[in-house]
């Protein structure tokens, strides 16, 4: 908006418009047109004519803009927005008129001008994506919607294609360049109506703002999503452009495969500009590298942590391995036909000499980062396994309960994978059906074509495997075949929370179907309130896992449950006495994906 520019005559060539308020018709010139890039002469049009070509996000404020100086609110009507062009791309524009008013004020007619705005239309020569000029404008237009309504959430991803320098080596700059705008194509057709995409990587070029950035490589490119309920939209998002550039680039005879790392920062309240929301972004496009290729991730508190911290936290690791300062809490998983436990999730904790109990979502990342994730996993497999040979050995009851452990990515591909679970197992008395390993629907549906030869040898050893997080939309049922999937475990945002109808009661019954179409197992997670699991047993879902039942608890109070259990006989053991420390909700004892071992 410009409301400090006063009214200025129209030149002879202007793009004009003039409309008759009470007959809904405009008068456009020549002018008007050619800058949409028609050409068409003068016309006379329905108003919809110009507001049909408005973009979405620009609709609301245009209309504001004419009803308050029809109104008489303000001396001109002046507003900023983007129309479709006849080739079809917007462009910025700059509409401005006055208003001929009757003797009682009522505006009659309003006439004005067009004009384009360059420097917003302004794209990167080499693929003719929006510069960083416009991402600025586009994302101040979102802070400004979301500040009117906090709901309206939005974010933004920074994309990065993997290994693009050794790829541009190896084609020249020419094809590298050729291999980049097909790329970057491929990730805008993954959007929505609504949402841009940006090339920022050369953003110095023609940047005034004086604002430092991170230090981008060139082939970067962002994308601002809008209209988001939470960072799982913004996630969706990044799992379908992944799943664009899986197909191969036929570049210089050359079929090229090329993968990227997605960085994601969803908007809040400590951002307080564009360039704070690329930052975070970038942030978490360096753990995402660091995690190995094709992987996203979401910018969260862990990363937010000062750098000295960080590096505390980290220079802790070592020791905190070697002291046993590790530790695996169980959470029971429940029959809702019956009520007996039936599997205990183990989940991995940092009891740290000086900041007591670490929630994993602090320390995971480090682990995964460093890659001490993978050996630390081993140990906490192991002490799991004997902690399920001990429940059995103290408690008859406990011989029916499965053990389930989570892996990141980096510990499913881990080459030695199947004997060291063989040698876990052996050396606790169990048999590998005792064991369930859990990869998330996002880290499946990633790596599907590497994870499905591990999953192959997994269930040759007679190993299980659960999909973890499930309702995404990602995994389809070859995923869930291709995997030998055994278990799905519906994502706790399905259950909990207020989400008790419409899509995703859907979500619960599709999941519910699906397995027992697959003849395979389904779990519920995030089960809080009767309410909730009163809806999962008319949805006809067999297990559940939640704060309802228990927390995650220690192993020798784990035991305690599996006795409770048994004396129960039937009955809901968990509506009964427990100790206060199995009765926290949601929110207190989180943990992060991945954050198990």
């Amino acid at each position: 908006m410009h409301p400090d520019l006063g009214p200025a005559p129209p030149a002879p060539s202007a793009a004009t418009w003039d409309w008759r308020v009470d007959s809904d018709r405009v008068a456009f010139s020549a002018a008007w047109h050619a800058l949409l890039g028609d050409t068409k002469a003068d016309t006379t049009e329905p108003l919809h004519a110009w507001l049909g070509r408005v973009h979405p996000d620009d609709v609301s404020a245009l209309t504001t803009a004419l009803d308050k100086h029809l109104a008489g609110d303000t001396t001109e009507f002046v507003c900023e927005h983007r129309l479709r062009s006849t080739q079809g791309p917007f462009h910025w524009v700059l509409a401005r008129g006055v208003a001929e008013r009757a003797a009682d004020g009522t505006a009659v007619r309003l006439a004005g001008t067009l004009a384009e705005l360059p420097e917003r239309n302004r794209t990167d020569p080499l693929v003719g994506l929006p510069s960083l000029f416009a991402l600025r404008a586009h994302m101040e237009r979102l802070a400004v919607a979301s500040q009117r309504d906090p709901a309206k959430r939005y974010a933004l991803l920074l994309v990065d294609v993997d290994k693009f320098g050794a790829v541009n080596a190896l084609l020249g700059h020419d094809g590298g360049d050729v291999l980049l705008r097909e790329a970057l194509k491929r990730v805008a057709r993954c959007l929505r109506e609504g949402d841009l995409v940006a090339r920022i990587g050369a953003h110095s070029s023609g940047d005034t703002s004086g604002v430092a950035l991170p230090p981008l490589g060139g082939d970067e490119c962002t994308v601002a999503l809008s209209n988001l309920t939470d960072a799982r939209d913004a996630q969706r998002v990044a799992a379908r452009i992944h799943d664009a550039l899986a197909a191969p680039f036929p570049i210089a005879g050359h079929r090229l495969f090329v993968s990227a790392s997605i960085g994601i920062a969803v908007n809040s309240a400590a951002h307080d500009s564009t360039e704070d929301l690329i930052r975070d972004a970038y942030s978490a496009l360096v753990r995402a590298q660091a995690r190995g290729p094709a992987e996203t991730q979401v910018f969260d508190d862990s990363a937010r942590a000062s750098a000295s911290e960080f590096m505390e936290f980290a220079s802790d690791l070592s020791a905190a391995i070697q002291e046993d300062q590790f530790e695996m809490w169980f959470q029971p998983t429940v029959d809702l036909g019956d009520g007996s436990i039936v599997r205990a999730e183990g989940l991995l904790r940092w009891r740290h000499p000086a900041r007591g109990l670490l929630r994993p979502n602090i320390f995971v990342p480090l682990l995964d980062d460093t890659g001490t994730i993978v050996p630390l996993g081993w140990k906490t497999i192991a002490e799991a396994c004997r902690a399920l040979a001990g429940w059995r050995e103290a408690a008859p009851h406990a011989h029916g309960v499965r053990l389930s452990v989570n892996l990141l990515a980096r510990q499913f591909l881990s080459p030695d994978l199947v004997p060291r679970l063989t040698d876990a197992v052996a050396v606790a008395g169990l048999h590998p059906g005792d064991l369930e390993l859990e990869v998330s629907e996002l880290e499946a549906v990633t790596h599907f074509d590497r994870m499905v030869e591990v999953s192959q040898s997994l269930r040759t050893a007679e190993f299980k495997l659960a999909l973890d997080d499930f309702g995404m939309g990602l995994a389809t049922i070859e995923h869930i075949r291709g995997l030998a999937v055994h278990t799905l475990k519906i994502d706790r945002a399905y259950i909990g929370g207020g989400h008790q109808q419409g899509g995703s009661s859907a979500i619960v019954q599709y999941a519910v179907e699906l397995a027992a179409i697959l003849g395979i197992d389904v779990v519920a997670e995030g089960v809080e309130t009767p309410t909730e699991l009163d809806l999962l047993k008319r949805l006809g879902c067999p297990m559940g896992q939640g704060f309802l039942f228990s927390r995650a608890v220690a192993a020798a109070e784990f035991l305690n449950l599996l006795k409770l259990d048994a004396s129960a006989k039937g009955a809901d053991w968990w509506a009964g006495p427990q100790p206060q420390s199995a009765r926290r909700r949601r929110g207190s004892d989180t943990a992060a994906p991945g954050a198990q071992a």
